[in-house]
């Protein structure tokens, strides 16, 4: 930002929020917007040598909510390539941070809170997105090529937040219990979906987890006729039902776990590059609608994949493969509430922006619509 961050959380924050009420809906995403914008600008503050100054430009993001800056969580990558040697880009960087609730101080030790207000989280883990600055860009756009791939277990940021939000949990009694939520934005948006697939397949725990703009990309409703979806889908499911049994029994049961979590997903409509995440759900609703009963199961299966991931997984793993889930697009899910953004916008680059999701509602044309798989 040409400004300082501080000037422009004054200008661009979410101006009207004094007190964040953690049970409303808007304060939440608000909130948790302006979280992982601070951890971006955590990374910018650490690159230029503002951080831990009284120059630092992130903390406005969070202190005015009660939080602290528990611990930033950084990567290193083990590539030694003499084009990151030059740009500078062999030093760790900043992918994310550990936020720690601090209640304020009561001028009543002793007054109650109000019954009716749920208790704020006590630890939120969130991620960046993608940075355009050197040398963070480098590390980007790389891990942003392994999550088109459906290659993220092999990327060290998704690997190290996994053992973070793990260590995380097993520090405080091992176990989710809403204190601890996942968020982050575009690649950010991919670590914490895999994060918090990883913890709800080993460990059943449902983590809230709030995701903008996860990158799901998809042309096909631009250019592929209506009824392509169920045709697809229901092409995925012969194959799946004959050819690929073996592969049909793991990602029904991969289903079945993944069932009661149910991440928040932010998408607008505009941005082509989260765009698949409407497509997927809504086909998914459409297809239950318009598809004749007797074709409907086979419709049905074939929503639980993709052809890549067909092609991927011909292998002879077992139905109970514990690392199924990170050899399939993040994209298939169970379940979800998926917040659709139709708010006009300056063009598509823009509708990928953060900072869209902590304007007020009023702000927004925002709908929003649960959707829960039926096995």
């Amino acid at each position: 930002m040409g400004n300082s961050d501080k000037e422009c959380f004054a200008k661009s924050g979410p101006k009207h929020l004094s007190e964040v009420d953690w049970g409303k809906e808007e304060h939440r995403r608000c909130a948790i917007a302006c979280l992982v914008k601070g951890t971006s600008i955590l990374e910018s503050d650490r690159a230029e040598g503002r951080q831990g100054t009284p120059d630092a430009r992130a903390p406005p993001w969070w202190s005015s909510f009660h939080l602290r800056l528990r611990k930033t969580l950084l990567c290193d990558c083990s590539c030694r390539c003499v084009l990151r040697q030059r740009l500078g880009a062999n030093q760790p960087f900043i992918y994310g941070a550990i936020f720690e609730h601090v209640p304020p101080e009561s001028p009543s030790s002793t007054a109650p809170s109000p019954a009716a207000s749920p208790p704020p989280p006590r630890f939120i883990v969130a991620f960046r997105g993608t940075k355009r600055s050197l040398p963070a860009a480098i590390h980007d756009f790389r891990d942003d090529l392994s999550v088109i791939l459906s290659k993220q277990d092999t990327c060290e940021r998704f690997r190290r937040a996994r053992e973070e939000v793990a260590e995380l949990l097993e520090s405080n009694g091992g176990s989710g219990g809403g204190g601890v939520w996942l968020a982050g934005h575009s690649l950010g948006a991919s670590v914490a979906l895999h994060v918090g697939r990883h913890m709800m397949v080993h460990g059943e725990l449902n983590l809230p987890t709030f995701l903008f703009n996860p990158p799901r990309v998809s042309l096909a409703a631009a250019w592929l006729p209506e009824y392509w979806c169920l045709v697809k889908s229901m092409a995925k499911g012969a194959a799946a039902r004959t050819l690929m049994r073996p592969h049909d029994k793991r990602m029904e049961a991969l289903f079945r776990r993944l069932g009661p979590w149910v991440p928040e997903l932010f998408v607008h409509k505009d941005d082509v590059i989260c765009r698949g995440y409407i497509d997927y759900f809504e086909g998914r609703e459409k297809m239950k609608a318009e598809c004749p009963v007797i074709l409907q199961p086979l419709a049905q299966s074939g929503m639980k994949h993709s052809f890549w991931d067909m092609v991927r997984n011909t292998g002879g793993q077992s139905a109970d493969d514990d690392n199924e889930e990170q050899r399939v697009q993040q994209h298939l899910l169970p379940s979800a509430r998926l917040w659709k953004n139709s708010t006009e916008t300056g063009g598509l680059c823009h509708a990928h922006k953060l900072k869209h999701w902590w304007k007020p509602d009023e702000e927004l044309d925002l709908s929003h619509k649960r959707y829960k798989y039926e096995a």
